[in-house]
């Protein structure tokens, strides 16, 4: 499957369970498994119970990402992902679009066909535990550089106050070379103030998008077969859009199929 493009609604979701390690410590263990016989790429929302009520739904990593990077060393995935390993304690970060266009940052996950892997998470302390939990299945599109300025008092400061720890905030704003992967659907920003801009498509794809323009006339085969040979599903539907634009034909119920697909990405 690595390397070639696939259809979110072919895929059942990653199951995503969670349990406790230690209360007193607030530590939970995630465990997730991939019914599919597939690989798949996926991200991890969830919310915070205290009592009867769920809140504050993100994307695992969305909160504290700039800190994640540069005080804890975790890198940002760099072209198409492998499966996460029993010896890896933490899968990388990378950059998320929403159908809207707005990017985030968070924790990318990526199982093996039929293929499960765990994790800790500490910070559930005060009453607090996982709850709306939810995964969503995610297409690599390019590697890309990105210019990131986020907010320091809640990326930084506010995990310094909760934990008592002293990390320097990094800088404001700052650049980073990451994977960028499409979101099939609009997923709530834990820090809406963030701005996360593409500066461009670098040279790490690993088997990505080449970051090109969309082709036009006698290019739009060629430009779909290398798509094809790629795995990035936008450039796949560009490479259709223009071979309809320039004279090829669709019959009705496959032109409502693809127009289906072609708003997912």
């Amino acid at each position: 499957m690595s390397g070639m493009p696939y259809l979110n609604n072919e895929l059942k979701p990653v199951e995503a369970t969670w349990s406790w390690v230690s209360t007193s410590q607030g530590i939970v263990k995630w465990t997730f498994k991939n019914p599919n016989p597939t690989q798949v790429s996926f991200v991890l929302y969830r919310g915070v119970a205290i009592g009867d009520v769920v809140e504050n739904r993100y994307l695992f990593g969305d909160a504290f990402y700039p800190l994640y990077y540069y005080d804890f060393s975790t890198p940002f995935q760099v072209g198409q992902p492998s499966p996460l390993t029993a010896n890896q304690i933490q899968p990388p970060l990378a950059m998320f679009k929403n159908p809207s266009g707005t990017i985030m940052a968070a924790f990318i996950f990526t199982l093996k066909p039929n293929g499960s892997w765990s994790m800790e998470e500490g910070g559930w302390v005060n009453g607090m535990q996982p709850a709306g939990v939810a995964t969503y299945i995610v297409n690599y599109s390019e590697t890309a550089k990105f210019s990131v300025n986020y907010n320091q008092q809640i990326s930084c400061q506010q995990y310094n106050e909760q934990a008592g720890t002293n990390y320097p905030c990094p800088p404001d704003p700052f650049e980073v070379e990451s994977a960028l992967f499409m979101l099939p659907a609009e997923i709530h920003r834990e820090v809406s103030s963030d701005v996360i801009t593409q500066l461009g498509t670098s040279g790490s794809n690993s088997g990505g998008s080449s970051g090109g323009s969309q082709p036009s006339g006698g290019n739009c085969m060629h430009y779909f077969i290398e798509a094809l040979e790629s795995g990035s599903f936008r450039d796949v539907v560009n490479g259709i859009l223009c071979m309809l634009d320039n004279g090829q034909s669709l019959s009705a119920d496959l032109k409502a199929r693809f127009d289906k697909v072609r708003r997912m990405y």
